[in-house]
């Protein structure tokens, strides 16, 4: 069985901003590639991600990121 995982950012007004499509499980560097793609679809503009609490989205090199790129980030409650 083939496994593919799909992360997208959906904007209210503007649909789809960003995806990234990968035949495995998602890492950290998935995740910082979608971050970059919702950056540069979106330039100058205030970005909030609301994410799940899964482990990936909390490793130093996204937090490292979501810094740099200047991303506010919130997390659901577990």
């Amino acid at each position: 069985m083939m496994t593919y995982a799909l992360v997208r950012g959906i904007l209210i007004g503007d649909g789809l901003v960003g995806w990234h499509m990968v035949k495995r499980a998602v890492d950290s560097y998935d995740f910082i590639d979608f971050f970059h793609k919702i950056r540069d679809n979106l330039k100058g503009k205030k970005i909030a991600l609301f994410l799940d609490n899964l482990s990936v989205h909390k490793t130093n090199e996204c937090r490292e990121v979501y810094e740099r790129l200047r991303i506010k980030v919130i997390f659901n409650v577990a």
